[in-house]
């Protein structure tokens, strides 16, 4: 089991970039310097089939980019054995992939089968179809309203869509055919950005009006 955990935390998926992520590094590469803006505008100018070696530059300079670039699976969690001095009977590993919205969760599967590569070993894959497409991104109506709101508050700074490594509620609106948006509210550093879901998760003070008008500006220009 062991052996077969470590061969599915090496399994690499390929890069594919959906139409947020793809959206995302067009906008991020003319403006990021050094290695990680080298690697980004290699994928931009080849966003239908992006360079292997580009991707694995972002995966290692901004994880948190590189983990929206292909479906990863960690392994986070396993059981066996009652006794240190008893070998175990059975052994359970339980590994988080975190699938491209546009992923096949079966050839997902396929890929995990392949790389555990072990008959006594028994796969089994805890999800459903999703079955709540990605709201559309680019020139709409939620769109023109960030960018006005942001423009207020924040001159100057470039407004662009992300897609986020977690799940929302907003996949229950998108089931129903309602298009379901998330928004940065608040004006973080790196550092800040790092402390999301940790002890010390943290807002700073100074963000949280700015943040507020931001918000109401962007419900002002959509109730209009």
């Amino acid at each position: 089991m062991a052996a077969a955990v470590a061969r599915v935390g090496a399994l690499t998926f390929p890069a594919h970039l959906t139409p947020a992520a793809k959206l995302h590094i067009q906008g991020r590469a003319p403006i990021t310097p050094g290695e990680l803006g080298d690697a980004l505008r290699r994928i931009a100018a080849a966003p239908d089939a992006p360079p292997e070696d580009a991707v694995s530059a972002v995966a290692r300079l901004e994880p948190a980019l590189g983990a929206v670039l292909r479906t990863t699976c960690v392994p986070t969690v396993f059981n066996a054995g009652t006794r240190s001095n008893v070998i175990p009977a059975t052994a359970e590993a339980t590994v988080n992939c975190r699938l491209l919205p546009d992923a096949d969760a079966k050839a997902v599967r396929e890929a995990i089968v392949a790389a555990v590569n072990d008959p006594d070993i028994q796969v089994e894959m805890n999800v459903s179809p999703p079955d709540s497409p990605m709201s559309p991104v680019g020139d709409n109506a939620m769109f023109r309203a960030v960018k006005a709101a942001a423009a207020k508050v924040w001159p100057k700074a470039p407004i662009l869509p992300r897609q986020s490594t977690g799940t929302t509620e907003s996949a229950t609106l998108r089931r129903a055919g309602i298009h379901a948006y998330g928004i940065d509210l608040f004006a973080l550093t790196p550092e800040d950005a790092r402390t999301a879901h940790a002890p010390n998760e943290r807002v700073p003070v100074a963000s949280l009006q700015p943040g507020a008008e931001f918000v109401y500006l962007t419900l002002q220009h959509l109730t209009r």
